[in-house]
């Protein structure tokens, strides 16, 4: 099964990895998200939860989605964590739109990543193409 033998990049153990839904809707939340700000707070845990927000000093936003899946990946063993601890970061809204676009390559899978190390974050976006053809976007972190 495709999602259960997937390739991460070579970040380490993530906090959280999760099978994103199809990016042409998340491209659109964020389009919508960057009208009320410049960046996103992104927000997931191991149980499947993701959430896309933004603020001003009059409004906020935050879209949910539940149930998402955490892959398996090959040769790297699980990791045993409260599966509701949420990992958070921050990211430009224009940066996030452009990683995307690529929904135009019809991806068979996404994964995203958010690697914690301390005062360190990294947000990673695994785009499978195809069978075996992948796209990697790593999306700077703000502070």
């Amino acid at each position: 099964d495709e999602h259960n033998s997937t390739n991460e990049p070579d970040i380490g153990d993530p906090t959280v990895k999760l099978v994103v839904p199809d990016l042409r809707p998340l491209s659109n939340v964020t389009d919508r998200l960057k009208h009320l700000d410049s960046k996103i707070n992104l927000k997931a845990n191991m149980a499947g939860e993701l959430e896309f927000g933004a603020a001003t000093d009059f409004a906020f936003m935050t879209n949910y989605w539940k149930e998402l899946q955490s892959p398996a990946v090959q040769g790297v063993p699980a990791v045993a964590r409260d599966p509701s601890q949420k990992a958070e970061v921050v990211v430009d809204c224009g940066m996030l739109a452009r990683i995307f676009q690529c929904h135009h390559l019809r991806p068979s899978l996404t994964v995203c990543c958010i690697v914690e190390r301390g005062l360190q974050k990294l947000l990673v976006w695994h785009v499978i193409i195809f069978q075996n053809e992948t796209i990697t976007y790593y999306c700077p972190v703000l502070d």
